[in-house]
This record gives C-alpha cells, structure tokens and sequence, in this order.
C-alpha cells in the first residue's frame, strides 16, 4: 500500500508539472467545435478524433501494429498500475507480453472530453472503459479512468502520440 501511495503522489506531482508547463504556454483553449484557427487546429483535431475511432477498434482487435503506428520513436506511456514505458521498442515488448498472457479486450471505449494546442503539441483529456480478461483470470473484468495525452505534430503534419498517462477511477486493491 506504502508503493501504491508512492506512485499516487508521483503520478499528482507529474500531472501538476504538466499544467504548470501548458499554464507557461500561450495557449487558448479550443473545443472540438470550434473554428478553424490560422493554425488549423481543428483540422488536427478532427485527425486526432478519427485516429481514437482507429485505435478504439484496434485495441479490442488486438492489433499492436496499428496502435504501435501512432507513436513517436520515444513515446512513454505511464500506466495506472504497472511500470512507466519509455519509447516504442518497450511498448512492443509489454503488447507481445499481452500476446503470451492470453490477454483478450472485450469491449474498449476511449472518449476525447477537450484538446488545445500550443506550439507543435496538442494537449488531449478523455475517459476510458474497457473489459478484458488473461490467463489468470478467465472472467472479464471492467476498469474505467482517465486519461491525458500529449500529441506530437511532425513536420509533414503527421501526428503521433509523444506522452500518455491514464488512471482509474477507482482503488483496485478495494473489493469494488
């Protein structure tokens, strides 16, 4: 419980230096409504949106291929409740440890709540939902949280996930 205090702690203190660097930002909050701004902000937005959609069907297909597409080289993605991942290379490890732990997605829903933009990123929030079961655990279980995700827009406009951290939205380790 001590560990798990821990990364709590560790996860609030990343999340408050990610907003105090996006507060140094010039930024204007953009919803996915809105116009088109002079740098086609919701041209990448509509992007990012289509791009969920692929990645929803992907993961339930288990298809690593496709979701490993959308990552930059360094991508880290900080999980809830395992070890943070540092660049493609370790995300295509632990998709290939799913593979061996008999890992199947039963239902995946990621929805986008809010995006705006500064520079060359753009900054995304949603929640998640989804089933899955293993080899240890042959019944479904459900999870749902949070999520923030930081996109990269490269140079020939081709957006790619540079940073995502997700959470529960509840304690696992209670009887829930």
């Amino acid at each position: 419980m001590k560990s798990f205090t821990r990364n709590m702690v560790m996860y609030f203190l990343l999340i408050t230096g990610i907003l105090t660097l996006l507060s140094c930002c010039n930024q204007k909050e953009i919803k996915l409504t809105s116009q088109k701004t002079k740098t086609n902000d919701s041209l990448s937005y509509m992007r990012i949106e289509q791009i969920t959609i692929e990645l929803n069907k992907a993961v339930i297909e288990n298809d690593y291929e496709t979701q490993l597409k959308y990552f930059t080289n360094n991508a880290v993605i900080a999980p809830p409740l395992g070890p943070k991942l540092e660049g493609k290379k370790a995300i295509k490890k632990a998709y290939e440890k799913n593979i061996d732990d008999n890992v199947v997605i039963h239902s995946f829903n990621a929805k986008i709540e809010d995006m705006w933009s500064c520079d060359d990123r753009i900054y995304e929030k949603g929640t998640w939902a989804m089933s899955q079961s293993t080899k240890w655990s042959k019944i479904p279980k459900a999870y749902h949280g949070s999520y923030f995700e930081i996109w990269q827009v490269e140079n020939d406009t081709t957006i790619l996930i540079d940073y995502m951290i997700y959470t529960l939205s509840f304690n696992p380790f209670l009887d829930n």
